[in-house]
């Protein structure tokens, strides 16, 4: 094992770095150069980058030496809880030198677990601050040169570089992020539907459920804009949960679509039915529309298009000729304020309970 500044001319070494960077246009890629750079310099087998998401931390880039198996898709969506009180060591922008990780065994189970498992014997840790805000850290894994503070300087000065890169990236994906998401919501904006269209194959076959949520303006004329906003968030939150592969876009003020491109007709139909199953659930109601269309059907994605929307309108005019069974009144809200329509309500509640009463008294009907 050699000293760090016996193995690499340091006024070199920059000078060879800036070439690279100034080579890039990617933001993304000029990281890629620095972490490469640092492998090269320190003689590591892994360098990466982990960023910090809420209670997580994710591992977005990473160089390794020939013949070493890369972890980056492995070291995703991490608990910050398993980093135990380095997290706080990074919170305090100092770093972690283990020349042997056995010492991390004791003080950083989980931690020293994720290393052990990846075969490293040596680990140097470094967070990666910008200001006051904290991006992540970057990590050195088995370096074959004897790390001085020399050579922890130089990481520091590395780690520089890297932040302004992060925060860059960072913004980046933010404003690509509310250039084609609605903001309320955060699925897709109209915008991004249009530009998808335009682009669709429905060869390999495709889903369309269009939704609309009910009564959104009496909701927000009696409950307020912050619920009708809760309800919005609630309905997309579940279309995303369910169609969480595909696409979900909300097309305008109530209304949604969902987009499955390349879906078998098997799984688009479970689906749908696992999304009327939670309307059945919850007082606030969204109607859908939905269609399956491949090649051998001959459709057009015009005429897909259309035939979901119809699909809707049937079952929006089905909901809105039908009668809300907690109060009993006809959902049809043009006859709402009508003396016959209300002579009607009271009409029907009174058939409602009768035919409550007998079915729970188990009465043939």
């Amino acid at each position: 094992m050699s000293c760090f500044f016996e193995t690499k001319n340091n006024n070199d070494m920059y000078f060879q770095l800036f070439l690279k960077l100034a080579d890039k246009e990617s933001i993304s890629e000029s990281v890629e150069v620095v972490l490469e750079t640092i492998g090269e310099i320190y003689d590591a087998k892994r360098v990466s980058i982990f960023e910090f998401d809420e209670d997580l931390f994710v591992n977005t880039y990473e160089w390794c030496a020939k013949d070493i198996e890369p972890w980056i898709s492995k070291l995703k969506n991490e608990p910050i809880a398993s980093l135990d009180n380095y997290y706080q060591t990074f919170m305090n922008k100092e770093y972690i030198f283990l020349p042997d990780i056995e010492e991390a065994k004791e003080v950083c189970p989980a931690g020293y677990a994720v290393l052990k498992i990846q075969g490293i014997k040596s680990w140097v840790a470094m967070p990666i601050h910008i200001g006051t805000e904290m991006l992540g850290f970057i990590a050195v894994a088995d370096c074959n040169c004897q790390i001085d503070n020399d050579g922890i300087d130089l990481l520091k000065t590395f780690t520089n570089i890297i932040s302004l890169r992060l925060k860059t990236v960072k913004l980046e994906r933010n404003n690509d992020f509310l250039a084609t998401h609605d903001r309320l919501t955060s699925v897709f904006d109209q915008v991004k539907l249009g530009k998808d269209l335009a682009s669709i194959d429905i060869s390999k076959g495709i889903g369309i459920l269009n939704a609309d949520i009910m009564g959104l303006n009496d909701i927000n004329r009696s409950q307020g804009a912050k619920k009708g906003d809760e309800v919005l968030y609630f309905w997309s939150s579940n279309l995303k949960f369910i169609f969480n592969e595909y696409k979900v876009y909300r097309v305008c003020g109530d209304k949604f679509m969902v987009l499955c491109e390349g879906i078998d007709r098997d799984v688009f139909e479970s689906k749908i039915i696992e999304i009327r199953t939670m309307i059945m659930k919850y007082d606030y109601q969204i109607s859908i529309g939905s269609i399956y269309g491949n090649k051998e059907d001959g459709l057009s994605l015009e005429e897909i298009l259309k035939a979901a929307e119809q699909d809707l309108y049937k079952n929006k005019a089905r909901y809105y000729g039908g009668v809300d069974i907690k109060s009993g009144m006809s959902r049809d809200r043009r006859h709402w304020n009508s003396s016959s329509a209300q002579k009607s309500n009271i009409d029907f509640i009174e058939t409602v309970q009768l035919k409550n009463f007998l079915m729970n008294n188990y009465f043939d009907m």
